[in-house]
């Protein structure tokens, strides 16, 4: 049973304006209506976001949350329990005056991880209905854009989504889903680690590495093989740092009371360690480029020096590189390489405070969002925080930060941010209810709204482009954690794929 405070907060959809007329079509996506489980009602919102969001089609908008007008189609959806099966019912409903008849669709699923395919094949029957039922409209006119004010304060965007003429909006609220694996999972990473021009995307839990390749309608399991001994586990990544044409896995972590990390190669037909142990945290900020940050120990009391540097391979292992300028509590898992205009890059860094922070390349803070964003499950802990609880002894692990330049040459980013957070000091896990993926843009001076995914069961834990289609799409890692003292964790992949 659910024993979270659940914050209701309403997912605003700001579609763009249709052609005023009677053949404006609406569509109404009302209140799921949930019997006889009240474990479900913390995920009607995010339940409720998803099919408006898979619902949307050409000649038809879609709006949530808003009161049907006489001349509006409506979908009325429910989930009731019956002992240990669900049924899920979607009815579409035609405006009182339509001739036009209306459709349903049923499903009856064993599990409440059944429920969201369940409703997304739902959501299919009910948009082929709508597409043939509906004629497409017009292309709709722009709402004219708000005056840029002269002094933006830097702060989190705090409005909804502006209607994106990229379909970055369609997106991300509508993922591919990945299926729902038993285990807790700590990061992600997409490469082609053999060489053989196919992704592998590799999910880090607790105790192994798990291989899937994506092959657009499921995800096919390559291998598993155990976290190097000896570590205990908090990041992965990869980037080709020796040049060899096969990236390298770098997976940093605890190893007692140091942070080290070890990179891994795959070689022949297995994976295996490549170099030696990495005395710090080691993490890929850019693969592309690439760029790996190493964090050094530190002394005493402090997990890490206070510095940041780069990683290089040094011919028989790899060696500390320059030192960059940033602020030594930029964990390297908090640091990402991002386009800051067409022509140069800087740096996204998520604060221990989860604020985030951008920094121009000679490390000068040009931004500071106001609100939180991330929420990391995953934390380092060393000796004085085991024994004292030392806040000074413990850095939260964030996920990634992804950039990319839209087709206007716009810097665009690509981030998360986690509800409902939990902490659960003596197991270095947090605990979220919901999540939800976000897309900004630098103009220069602050960061804009473009889009947001609807709010999903779970967390957000990791991002990462797929180097075969970089800038275009991304494989997030979702876990989803139940019970208080006896917590069950699930992970899942999901897929966005923007144009």
């Amino acid at each position: 049973m659910l024993r979270f405070r659940i914050r209701w907060l309403a997912i605003v959809l700001l579609l763009v304006p249709g052609v005023a007329g009677a053949q404006d079509n609406r569509v109404v996506v009302l209140p799921f209506e949930v019997y006889n489980a009240p474990d479900l009602d913390p995920l009607r919102p995010g339940l409720e976001a998803m099919l408006a969001g898979r619902l949307d089609g050409p000649g038809y908008t879609v709006v949530q949350g808003a009161e049907p007008q006489p001349s509006d189609w409506t979908v009325r959806t429910t989930i009731t329990r019956l002992g240990s099966t669900y049924s899920v019912d979607g009815a579409l409903v035609p405006p009182a005056e339509s001739p036009a008849e209306g459709a349903r669709s049923y499903r009856t699923v064993g599990a409440t991880e059944e429920i969201l395919p369940a409703l997304e094949a739902l959501a299919q029957e009910l948009k082929a209905y709508l597409t043939q039922t509906l004629p497409a409209q017009p292309p709709a006119t722009p709402a004219p854009s708000p005056a840029l004010r002269e002094e933006p304060a830097p702060a989190t965007p705090a409005s909804g989504p502006t209607p994106p003429a990229s379909g970055v909006q369609a997106a991300v609220a509508s993922p591919r889903v990945g299926p729902l694996v038993d285990g807790n999972a700590l990061g992600l990473t997409a490469a082609d680690l053999d060489g053989d021009g196919i992704t592998e995307i590799v999910v880090l839990g607790n105790q192994v590495l798990t291989a899937y390749r994506d092959t657009g309608t499921r995800f096919e399991r390559l291998w598993e093989v155990p976290v190097p001994p000896g570590i205990t586990p908090a990041c992965i990544s990869a980037a080709d740092l020796d040049g060899n044409g096969r990236p390298e896995l770098f997976v940093a972590g605890m190893s007692g009371t140091q942070p080290t990390s070890q990179a891994l190669e795959w070689f022949g037909s297995a994976l295996a360690s490549k170099g030696e142990r990495i005395p710090g945290f080691a993490r890929a900020a850019d693969p592309s480029a690439p760029v790996v940050l190493l964090a050094p120990r530190g002394t005493g009391k402090d997990l890490f020096s206070g510095r940041l540097l780069t990683l290089r391979w040094g011919g028989a292992g790899y060696v500390a590189g320059d030192p960059l300028p940033l602020p030594g509590a930029a964990l390297p898992a908090n640091a990402d390489r991002v386009h800051l205009n067409p022509t140069a890059f800087g740096w996204a860094v998520t604060t221990q405070g989860d604020r985030l922070r951008l920094y121009d390349d000679q490390g000068s803070e040009i931004f500071e969002s106001a609100d939180a964003v991330k929420g990391s499950r995953v934390a380092l802990q060393g000796e004085e925080r085991i024994r004292d609880y030392q806040d000074e002894d413990f850095y939260r692990v964030h996920g990634r930060t992804l950039s990319r330049l839209s087709q206007g040459s716009t810097p665009e980013f690509v981030l998360f941010k986690n509800y409902g957070g939990i902490s659960r000091v003596f197991r270095r896990i947090a605990s979220f209810s919901y999540a939800q993926l976000l897309v900004w843009k630098w103009d220069g001076l602050t960061m804009v709204p473009v889009a947001e995914g609807p709010k999903v069961p779970g967390a957000l834990v990791d991002l990462d482009w797929d180097p075969a289609s970089p800038g275009r799409r991304v494989y997030a890692l979702l876990v989803r954690s139940e019970g208080t003292l006896f917590r069950k964790d699930r992970h899942r992949i999901l897929v966005y794929e923007f144009r």
